[in-house]
């Protein structure tokens, strides 16, 4: 008997030959039986433990992988199911022995106070430090609207795709637009003044805010699809002007405040002016700005 495998993608397709030899007839009797088993890709999430990529690790986990955490904390906590890896993107640290067996790199790792070291120079690192007999799929983790804006992070977020375009891998982009999260803890609540009973927002800006929850689902859905070489844009299900959020907002924490509008400007709140924001075409997910109050806070008080 011998055994024969042969890989073709992420699936080994194994060969068993028996060979008999009927010694009264002199002919050879040869049976051969195929049977195809899935593989699991092995997958690398930078960022895992960050807002996105501990959801992202959650999916991967649900869908029976063993994501790989790469994380900078010693003594990082993450999910059941997953398996840690420490390092740093920006000091170049613990990257090939993470990248060593990745099928799939999920690069969620970002910090905006720091892009140009983090962003930028970390993942100048990854790429760097990836074997060069493997060719992972790197799926980029980006922002709706970072092609055209001045704003600082915005610029660092394109040139880390622009990086990932030319290296020498295959790629995805995913431009994401804002996250509830973002909305709630960005937007809204640092404008409560609690002593004067209002809220004051910057004007004539507008909204399609994306539960984390169903991004991460969009991701694990996708392991398995081909590279895009290219960037695909994802926005939440609902378009809202901020007022409309703080409307919401107000109702489901029973707060009776006036709202405010202001026209300060800067280069960032004039990207939410602006419309780059924004992604009609491409509305994504099930959870709405209501739904995600609704969780995250309480139900609508009665007046």
């Amino acid at each position: 008997m011998h055994v024969v495998y042969h890989l073709h993608g992420n699936r080994i397709l194994c060969t068993i030959a028996y060979l008999a030899t009927a010694m009264t007839t002199g002919y050879a009797i040869s049976l051969s039986i195929t049977s195809n088993r899935t593989m699991k890709q092995t997958i690398l999430v930078t960022g895992g433990t960050g807002t996105l990529g501990k959801q992202v690790v959650k999916q991967l986990i649900d869908k029976e992988y063993t994501p790989i955490v790469f994380t900078s904390k010693e003594n990082a906590i993450i999910e059941k199911g997953a398996m840690p890896a420490v390092g740093n993107l920006a000091l170049n640290t613990g990257l090939h022995e993470a990248t060593l067996n990745a099928d799939t790199i999920i690069h969620c790792a970002s910090n905006p106070r720091n892009a140009a070291e983090v962003d930028i120079q970390g993942t100048a690192n990854l790429l760097a430090s990836i074997p060069s007999h493997k060719s992972p799929h790197i799926i980029y983790i980006s922002i709706c609207g970072v092609d055209k804006s001045n704003y600082a992070y915005y610029q660092n977020k394109l040139a880390t795709e622009k990086l990932i375009a030319a290296s020498r891998f295959p790629y995805t982009v995913l431009r994401i637009t804002q996250f509830h999260d973002f909305i709630l803890h960005r937007m809204l609540t640092p404008g409560l003044n609690e002593q004067e009973s209002f809220i004051e927002l910057p004007d004539n800006t507008s909204f399609q805010p994306i539960d984390i929850r169903d991004v991460a689902t969009y991701i694990a859905d996708r392991i398995d699809e081909r590279p895009q070489g290219a960037c695909l844009t994802i926005g939440g299900p609902e378009i809202f002007t901020i007022r409309q959020l703080a409307t919401t907002y107000l109702e489901y924490t029973g707060k009776e405040y006036a709202i405010r509008e202001s026209s300060a400007q800067s280069d960032f709140l004039n990207i939410f002016r602006s419309g780059i924001n924004l992604t009609p075409e491409n509305k994504t997910g099930a959870i709405t700005w209501s739904t995600y109050l609704r969780n995250t806070l309480q139900e609508p008080q009665q007046s």
